[in-house]
């Protein structure tokens, strides 16, 4: 009984240091993103001093300001798309640039402080990959063992299942897209 006690103790210690390396790496690597797109080619910004804010959720507006920097795109003087969005908004030269570029569709509002939502960042991720369009028929068995699949925007379903199918995203877990 002593012997499985100090066994089960040291397996115990032995997963809180993986768990300490595991959260050392995150950090590095959440560091070396920092410098990289905040620091050096100004593609993202702090949301507080020193503050990456790695974990937090993401707007609308803030994804395509991101990918549209991270493209290297030129902004476009803000046309008035959007009944929700002014010039004077930070996001509004790059938001018109996915516009122009067919990244983001014309509408009566934006809503760019909503969270964007794993079927947009699908399609936009792709978008910036080259893969303007995308079939229903980038289907895989992972995508039709969703059990929620049928909530996917139509407008999506091509867009999930090509990110899908190539890897770029999977769903949340328990057969769940989300």
């Amino acid at each position: 009984e002593t012997n499985r006690l100090a066994k089960r103790t040291q397996q115990i210690e032995e997963r809180k240091e993986i768990r300490e390396i595991e959260i050392d790496l995150i950090e590095k690597i959440m560091e070396k993103m920092k410098e990289k797109f905040v620091d050096k080619n100004n593609i993202m910004e702090n949301k507080a001093e020193n503050d990456f804010a790695y974990d937090e959720l993401v707007t609308r507006a803030e994804f395509v300001s991101y990918i549209i920097r991270g493209l290297g795109a030129e902004e476009v003087p803000y046309k008035g798309e959007f009944g929700d969005v002014t010039a004077e908004d930070s996001f509004a030269n790059e938001l018109q640039a996915a516009v122009e570029i067919g990244m983001i569709s014309k509408d009566t509002n934006f809503y760019p402080d909503r969270n964007v939502s794993r079927e947009e960042v699908c399609k936009i991720l792709l978008f910036a990959l080259g893969e303007e369009t995308c079939q229903e028929e980038d289907v895989t068995a992972e995508f039709q063992s969703l059990t929620d699949y049928t909530n996917i925007s139509q407008w999506a379903i091509g867009f999930v299942r090509k990110a899908m199918k190539i890897g770029m995203m999977k769903g949340i877990g328990n057969n769940v897209f989300d």
